[in-house]
């Protein structure tokens, strides 16, 4: 094995025996290496050694009614609530009550809890923005919205030393808002009255926070993915050391890109055809080690084949088109594609070759970066099917459990590099810039930040090895319902839709993780593209929600354009 490769070394030895092509992509990605700036704080991740303590937890509920203007909603009266404190505030107007309600928020005593928003019956952030995010400026307030998506998924309110975090229950739990209020009801035992709901809502919440502690060991974070990250740490051995990766690894994982989301394929098709998933597959995908520090090295000793991220040539015509990102020269570097075949250089985990190679491809791995140690997070797999074994798939723990195992691997894929905006009347820091508008104008209150945040989690590696992993169970699955003489018309990430009948070995219903199950059949299956299909009740139509099964069969036929681009 090579020794670990230096990070201030910035050479690559091209002069070594590379198969044909490579030394091209390695000399294309020299530039595209990241700098770490040596001053930015950086510590390893390593597993925590305190136990965390229950996290307080307010609810607030704010009912609004309808404003001087047509579809305009003002609050009229905001609610706060802990088991110790109960309080209503009755409002008068847009601007004049901000102090009033910054005065019951955001009070010395309350900056330790994490306040769960309930707007009315919703339960979203956006309208706190709206009716308060000015006027709480000329207060001295910064907010800085997390934004997912589109979505406003928490904020962070600052004044002076003190700070404040609002986010919402769906944000906070996973959970429909609407599967909340009804399960915080019944726990309870009361009606659906406005006044049972912030003490209903509360104790569910906190039930789910106190089950999470007593399980995993971690207090509920403002979002799942924090939450999710938390209880990976408790599951990470002892005295291990996961360091920062290397700037080339990251280089071959982003501009490379080793590193790519779930597989999305779909054709025109209508008739019998059957529907499959995967039980979990990004939890399932942590069962494998998952490697914890790189050295440069050839992917192939004589040992066998190395665990990491190579540089590979891809020879051989597949199955079906498999998602890869195809060298196109040092014009245009790599490109995400639908690779139907040919010979090609791409960068690949070497948890993608099962996959690759069972659609009928030869995958010859060159250099990159292997694996010299390891980290096993199958304990915490098995954690998470006990969870939901004991308490029950759709119990609130249940559930919370399914979505850590997802959430894992996408906290590990996040860049250091943040790009994000504060409300504040003064500039939040020295790096801030006015926001303007296309016209030049300045924005008043809103500032630009880009900052390099660097957390122990962080790990570009594993996520290439986790993404790659996912992957391989799909085309493992493809290629075998493939060779019984079936076609596979849609695929999604975890899943499928095949052409036919379902086959006698698919069951119909399993919780394990990791295994596949029947989801539905049809003998009027009907797919438009690879974010379009209906099959039975389950109806799928990306960017445009809603859509019923009339209208995707309109679209299979007419070819009906959808926001202005034509379906096929």
């Amino acid at each position: 094995m090579s020794e670990p490769f230096r990070e201030h070394d910035t050479t690559v030895l091209v002069a070594q025996s590379h198969p044909a092509g490579h030394t091209d992509v390695w000399q294309w990605l020299q530039p595209r290496i990241p700098w770490y700036p040596r001053e930015k704080p950086f510590w390893p991740w390593t597993k925590p050694k305190r136990v965390d303590r229950w996290k307080p937890i307010a609810m607030v509920g704010v009912d609004v009614s309808n404003g001087p203007d047509d579809d305009t909603n003002l609050p009229v009266r905001l609610t706060y609530y802990t088991p110790e404190r109960g309080s209503v505030t009755s409002l008068h107007g847009e601007v004049t009550d901000a102090a009033t309600v910054a005065s019951v928020l955001f009070s010395t005593r309350t900056r330790g809890h994490t306040m769960v928003f309930l707007y009315g019956l919703t339960f979203e952030l956006n309208g706190l923005l709206r009716w308060y995010g000015r006027a709480w400026n000329d207060l001295g307030y910064a907010l800085t919205p997390v934004v997912s998506g589109t979505h406003l998924r928490c904020l962070l309110v600052r004044k002076g030393r003190h700070r404040w975090t609002l986010t919402d229950a769906e944000t906070m739990t996973g959970h429909p808002p609407g599967d909340i209020l009804n399960a915080a009801l019944e726990n309870r035992g009361v009606a659906e009255t406005r006044q049972s709901h912030l003490p209903a809502v509360w104790q569910f919440i906190a039930g789910l926070q106190t089950a999470t502690m007593q399980r995993f060991g971690t207090y509920l974070r403002p979002t799942v993915g924090g939450t999710a990250i938390k209880v990976a740490g408790r599951y990470l051995p002892d005295g291990h050391l996961i360091p920062r990766p290397c700037p080339h690894l990251v280089a071959l994982c982003r501009a490379g890109a080793a590193y790519r989301g779930g597989y999305v394929f779909g054709v025109p098709y209508r008739g019998v055809a059957y529907k499959a998933d995967v039980r979990r597959l990004y939890a399932h995908c942590l069962r494998a080690p998952l490697p914890s520090r790189w050295a440069l090295g050839r992917g192939v000793c004589v040992e066998g084949e190395r665990k990491g991220v190579f540089v590979c040539t891809v020879t051989g015509v597949p199955l079906h088109p498999v998602a890869l990102g195809i060298w196109d020269g040092p014009e245009r570097g790599f490109i995400r594609k639908l690779w139907t075949g040919g010979e090609c250089i791409a960068i690949l985990p070497s948890s993608e070759y099962i996959g690759l190679r069972a659609m009928g491809l030869v995958v010859t791995p060159g250099w990159g970066f292997a694996a010299f140690a390891t980290i096993d997070l199958s304990p915490l797999v098995a954690g998470l099917g006990d969870a939901i074994a004991e308490h029950g798939p759709e119990s609130s723990l249940g559930r919370l459990s399914k979505l850590i195992g997802n959430a894992i691997y996408g906290k590990m894929a996040m860049r250091p590099e943040r790009e994000g905006i504060v409300w504040s009347a003064t500039a939040p820091n020295a790096l801030a810039f006015p926001m303007v508008t296309l016209d030049g104008v300045r924005v008043p209150d809103l500032w630009a930040v880009d900052t390099v945040a660097y957390s122990p989690f962080q790990q570009i590696g594993m996520a290439a090895m986790i993404t790659g992993s996912a992957r391989s169970v799909l085309y493992v699955e493809m290629a075998k319902r493939i060779r019984e003489g079936r076609r596979i018309v849609h695929a999604h990430t975890d899943g499928y839709v095949a052409t036919g009948l379902p086959p006698d070995d698919l069951p119909t219903d399993t919780d394990a993780i990791g295994a596949w199950r029947l989801v539905e059949q049809d003998t009027d299956t009907t797919v438009v593209r690879g974010g379009g299909y209906v099959i039975g009740a389950d109806v799928k139509w990306s960017g445009a929600p809603g859509w019923t099964r009339q209208q995707i069969e309109i679209a299979y036929e007419r070819g009906w354009s959808v926001r202005g681009q034509r379906v096929r």
